[in-house]
């Protein structure tokens, strides 16, 4: 990690489970990172971290937030596109505004993130950049949320895609997905709490 210290991290979700783990160890490691949330409260108050209120979902919100990291640290070097949300009904009851909401933050934010992080990185003539995407297992087949499954196979071809592209130009940013199974964060504590207090004590077969 000794290359990364004094460079440019930002985290996403850095409120609250991976992303606020995450947004923490890079920090220790001793990169600047700006860790953005719509609950900047959660963040955890320590050196080099730089807690940022976006809402994702507003394509203005994060425009201004990368001129913000412009400005006050010079740019992104590593962006970790980690937030997103698993909230949705099944596909025969689901509704359409659901539907749009895991599509405009897991989908569409994710690669707009991306996408501005590599032209700051690109502007500045960073070609030792790292973009982290984080997706799920439900990227490699359909769980019981199939909507949610929808989208991280999204996240995995955009995450190629992206990858694709840069290699393309000859760029060594380097593009890679990191895909946990269920990992206990307040955005899981429920469904966990659930599978504990059944007979069974395992995970449902998908």
């Amino acid at each position: 990690m000794d290359r990364w210290v004094n460079r440019v991290a930002l985290v996403t979700g850095a409120s609250s489970g991976i992303g606020k783990a995450l947004a923490n160890f890079l920090a220790s490691s001793g990169l600047k990172v700006v860790a953005c949330a719509r609950n900047v409260d959660k963040i955890d108050a320590m050196p080099n971290i730089v807690p940022y209120k976006c809402d994702l979902k507003n394509k203005h919100e994060i425009e201004d937030m990368f001129k913000f990291i412009e400005s006050k640290m010079g740019g992104v070097d590593v962006c970790v596109a980690n937030a997103g949300t698993n909230t949705t009904p099944k596909l025969l009851d689901g509704n359409y505004n659901d539907f749009k909401e895991l599509l405009n933050l897991n989908i569409l934010a994710l690669t707009y993130c991306t996408q501005l992080s590599i032209k700051s990185m690109r502007e500045r003539n960073v070609d030792d950049g790292q973009i982290i995407m984080m997706s799920s297992t439900s990227a490699h087949r359909i769980g019981s949320n199939r909507f949610y499954s929808v989208t991280k196979h999204a996240v995995k071809a955009v995450q190629e895609g992206f990858r694709q592209e840069l290699r393309e130009l000859g760029s060594h940013i380097r593009v890679c997905g990191i895909s946990p199974g269920i990992v206990e964060t307040p955005l899981t504590r429920p469904c966990m709490e659930s599978l504990s207090s059944s007979k069974w004590r395992t995970w449902p077969t998908p």
